[in-house]
C-alpha cells in the first residue's frame, strides 16, 4: 500500500505499430515454415523450428532464404546434431540403465528370499498344526478312557454306599411324611381337612340352593300347572283317598284333587310338590271353555 505511482505517457500510436509489428512477424514466421516445407526438407526439421515459435522468426527466416546447397549442408548438420546428442545421451544413460538393473536384481533377490523365508515359516506352522492336530485325536481317546474310568468309579462308590444311601433315602421319606402330617395336623381325621375344608362344602351347597330357591319354586309351579288333568275325559278322580265321579262341563267336581309334580335338577329328581285342584281353579277353566264356545 505504500509503493510509490508512476505515471508514464504511452504513445497510442505507438502501441497500434507494435501490435501491426507483431502481426508481421506471425505472417513471416508463417510463411517461412511453409517456405521450407516445399523445400522437401524433413517434417522433423521443420516440427522443431515451429517449436521454437515466433521468438526465433528472424533465424528462421534466414534459413528459409538460404541457397538451396547451403540449407541442405545446413539440414545435414542438424541431422548430425541430432545423431551426436542421441550417442551421448546413451552413453550418459548407459550407467543409469546398469544402476536400475542392478537395483532390479537386487530387489529380486531380496523379494526371493523374503518368499523363501515366509514359505519356510508356512511349512513349519502347517506341520506344528498337524501336529496339534495329532494331539488332540490322542487327547480324545483319552478323554474316553478318562470319561469311562471316571464313571465306573462312581458306579462303584455308589454300589459301596448302598445301605447308607438307603437310610438317607428312608430318612428323607420319614421327614417328608412327618412335615405333611404336622402341617395338616393329621391325627385320624385330618383337623385341617376337617376344619378348615370339609365343613365349609355343605354350607356351600346350602347356600347355592338357598340364593336359587326361587327359581325352584317358579318351575315347580310351572310343571304344577301343565301337570292339571284334563278332566273333561276323565270318568274317576281321585279325591282324598277315595274314588268319586263327576263330569267337568255340567257340575264342577266337589272336594280336593292332590296333583304330585317332581320336581328335576340335572336329570335328578330333588323333591315332589304336592299340590290341590280346588273347585276354584275348576272353575276359572270353566269359563275358559265357555268364552271359547261363545255362551
Amino acid at each position: 500500500m505504500f509503493d510509490e505511482v508512476k505515471t508514464e505517457n504511452v504513445d497510442a500510436s505507438k502501441l497500434l505499430k507494435n501490435l501491426k509489428d507483431q502481426n508481421a512477424q506471425m505472417k513471416q514466421f508463417q510463411s517461412d515454415l511453409e517456405r521450407l516445407k516445399q523445400t522437401g526438407v524433413s517434417k522433423e526439421f521443420i516440427d522443431e523450428l515451429r517449436a521454437m515459435g515466433v521468438g526465433a522468426a528472424d533465424e528462421i527466416h534466414a534459413i528459409a532464404n538460404m541457397p538451396k546447397d547451403m540449407l541442405n549442408e545446413y539440414v545435414a548438420a542438424w541431422k548430425e546434431k541430432h545423431a551426436l546428442a542421441k550417442q551421448e545421451a546413451t552413453i550418459q544413460l548407459e550407467d543409469a540403465k546398469k544402476q536400475m538393473e542392478q537395483k532390479i536384481k537386487d530387489l529380486t533377490a531380496a523379494a526371493n528370499k523374503e518368499l523363501a523365508n515366509a514359505k519356510a515359516q508356512w511349512i513349519s506352522q502347517i506341520k506344528s498344526f498337524n501336529d496339534e492336530v495329532k494331539k488332540l485325536g490322542d487327547f480324545r481317546n483319552s478323554g474316553k478312557v478318562l470319561g469311562k474310568d471316571t464313571v465306573q468309579g462312581i458306579i462303584n462308590g455308589l454300589k459301596t454306599m448302598t445301605g447308607p444311601l438307603a437310610n438317607a433315602a428312608k430318612a428323607i421319606a420319614q421327614t417328608i411324611e412327618k412335615t405333611i402330617k404336622s402341617t395338616l395336623k393329621i391325627k385320624s381325621p385330618s383337623r385341617v381337612m376337617s376344619d378348615e375344608v370339609g365343613k365349609w362344602i355343605p354350607l356351600g351347597l346350602a347356600e347355592g340352593i338357598q340364593r336359587n330357591i326361587h327359581a325352584v319354586m317358579s318351575a315347580t309351579n310351572r310343571m304344577a300347572q301343565l301337570a292339571i288333568p284334563d278332566v273333561t275325559s276323565m270318568n274317576r278322580l281321585s279325591v282324598a283317598g277315595d274314588s268319586v265321579a263327576g263330569t267337568y262341563n255340567s257340575t264342577p267336581i266337589q272336594g280336593v284333587v292332590h296333583v304330585e309334580v317332581p320336581v328335576v335338577l340335572d336329570g335328578r329328581e330333588i323333591a315332589r310338590g304336592s299340590y290341590r285342584y280346588v273347585t276354584e281353579l275348576q272353575q276359572k277353566e270353566q269359563l275358559k271353555i265357555s268364552r271359547f264356545e261363545g255362551r
